[in-house]
């Protein structure tokens, strides 16, 4: 047995602890005002399908909820937390992976009809 001391961390300040953070709910916030604001407008959109801010925001948050689910489907030994703020909090990384093989930041965005490529390696 070895004489290391393991630091202590102290305790998050109520609001701070970022595994309390649920996926994708800044966005459905960000949804929910903008649908209290123009309500005859988001009516409308719903009806005629079409693409607005509300609906982007909504489906935002949706993915983000999909991508969490999934995630929980990882292996033993993986701790996931969402919508981790970033600098003054005017953006986030919405998944941040943790575990045996390292960490891992998520970002889910929606591309419908369009192709998405994933490469070894990025400059």
């Amino acid at each position: 047995m070895s004489d290391v001391t393991r630091p202590v961390f102290p305790e998050p300040e109520s609001g701070d602890d970022l595994a309390a953070n649920r996926p994708g709910h800044e966005l459905r916030q960000k949804s929910e005002q903008l649908r209290q604001a123009y309500p005859v407008l988001t009516l409308i959109g719903r009806v005629l399908n079409v693409h607005n801010d509300v609906r982007a925001w909504s489906m935002g948050a949706d993915g983000d909820g999909e991508v969490a689910r999934r995630l929980r489907r990882r292996g033993g030994g993986w701790r996931v937390l969402h919508g981790v703020p970033v600098g003054t909090g005017d953006s986030d990384i919405d998944h941040v992976v943790i575990g045996p093989a390292g960490v891992f930041t998520i970002n889910t965005k929606n591309h419908l009809g369009g192709r998405v490529s994933v490469n070894k390696k990025a400059i």
